[in-house]
């Protein structure tokens, strides 16, 4: 029995949203999604209605800004149907990233203020 595209989708989406729930800090979550996105090949990629590098994260803010970046241009994009289903699964994931951040930054204050 074949797996879908839908499927292979899901599950390479819940092993790297996994990946991401157990990074511990910034520099984790960054290098995941650079690993993340250096698993699309170029002719996946080069349909997108972004420019999606992986070079191009170096920093939380990266990922922040790149995670607002997908979301408003999978909101409008509404031609090929698998260019479609690729930006939802890289836009899912990278949220995904983004979203780790604020954790960190609560975790590091609750630490600072039960050391004074």
């Amino acid at each position: 029995m074949a797996i879908s595209a839908e499927s292979k989708a899901q599950q390479r989406t819940a092993r790297w949203t996994s990946l991401l729930h157990g990074a511990t800090n910034e520099l984790m979550v960054v290098s995941i999604v650079r690993e993340y996105l250096q698993t699309w090949t170029p002719s996946e990629l080069e349909p997108m209605p972004v420019v999606i590098e992986a070079l191009r994260v170096q920093t939380g803010q990266d990922v922040s800004d790149l995670a607002v970046e997908l979301t408003r241009a999978e909101l409008k994009y509404s031609a090929d149907d698998r260019v479609a289903e690729t930006l939802k699964e890289i836009t899912t994931v990278v949220r995904e990233a983004a979203g780790r951040f604020p954790r960190f930054s609560w975790e590091a204050k609750l630490l600072n203020s039960g050391s004074q």
